[in-house]
């Protein structure tokens, strides 16, 4: 008697460190895979001024350098202006990118036409706009998110 619960112990132990060391390794590998996935604002333009207001495109250069395909299922972002809100965007198209591979997307904003006469009256060139975000990822640990925070300027 004294060995079977001896043994269950000795057993129950060595179930418990292992799910934690598992554990600590799938964390480990988790956070290196996150960290080989870049995402730059590249350029933001105006692409239609017409009369309900202005869109702009944002361009975003995405980059996987890891061996393991990713999903995007969702992109949040928001964009600033002299430390502005203009406005903010959801896309929940998703997006597939191989192992080490590259993707370019652009994302839409659109601006209404009360905001977009006060902006391209207070708009310059010369100060950066600001764009933020965050990428929900699909990827065999489950979700994870990763934030953009760059600045760039206006394309002509």
């Amino acid at each position: 008697m004294k060995r079977t619960f001896a043994f269950i112990y000795i057993v129950s132990f060595i179930s418990l460190f292992s799910v934690i060391f598992c554990g600590k390794i799938i964390d480990e590998k988790k956070d290196e895979f996150l960290k080989s996935i870049n995402i730059k604002p590249n350029s933001i333009a105006i692409k239609d001024l017409g009369l309900s207001g202005i869109i702009f495109d944002v361009d975003l250069l995405i980059e996987n350098r890891s061996d393991i395909s990713v999903t995007f299922t969702e992109i949040d972002y928001k964009i600033y202006h002299k430390g502005k809100l203009l406005g903010s965007g959801n896309n929940k198209e998703r997006i597939t990118i191989k192992a080490m591979g590259d993707t370019n997307i652009t994302l839409p904003l659109k601006i209404r036409y009360k905001d977009a006469i006060i902006m391209l009256l207070t708009i310059d060139r010369a100060k950066p706009f600001r764009v933020v975000g965050r990428v929900k990822l699909e990827t065999l640990f489950g979700y994870s998110y990763v934030d953009f925070d760059r600045e760039i300027y206006l394309k002509e």
